[in-house]
């Protein structure tokens, strides 16, 4: 290698650019390339699952959004598995997907639901009450407007 500036930075062999070894700023560019590439590639891959304390903070976190504010009766008719999940996602922990919040058969006094993601093999389990069959409800048995505020309890483990 002589160094030589006088060389092009990239040429063409066979159709295929390339970069010039035989060019100082070529030489450096082959060098950078492959570790640069690595780097945001593994950056990329650990932005796109969650951890286990991703998961923890965003469970803690949306366990407080929900007990912070109070709800009509009617517009938790839906049920608390989509509110949490959206409050899982909105925290803005891990990644905006992948959190799953399944409802827990023969729940008892307060309803509940565990967390999981495909990444982790962490689960908690949140304890919502009143649960929904305790809503306010009108005199037509609808869900009635009064402001309900819901309380959440959060377990590390499954339900």
């Amino acid at each position: 290698m002589t160094g030589n500036y006088d060389e092009p930075v990239f040429v063409r062999t066979g159709g295929q650019w390339h970069y010039n070894p035989r060019n100082r700023v070529g030489l450096a560019l082959i060098a950078v390339t492959a570790p640069v590439a690595a780097g945001l590639l593994y950056a990329y891959a650990d932005s796109t699952g969650w951890s286990d304390a991703e998961l923890r903070a965003a469970v803690h976190q949306a366990a407080a959004a929900v007990e912070s504010r109070q709800r009509p009766a009617y517009a938790l008719r839906g049920g608390y598995a989509g509110i949490l999940r959206d409050e899982v996602h909105a925290a803005g922990e891990g990644p905006p997907h992948g959190a799953r919040v399944d409802p827990v058969a023969g729940s008892g006094a307060a309803d509940r639901f565990e967390v999981t993601t495909p990444d982790t093999g962490t689960a908690y389990c949140f304890s919502v009450t009143p649960p929904e069959r305790e809503l306010p409800q009108d005199a037509h048995g609808w869900p009635s407007s009064e402001r309900v505020r819901l309380t959440v309890e959060v377990a590390e483990g499954p339900c």
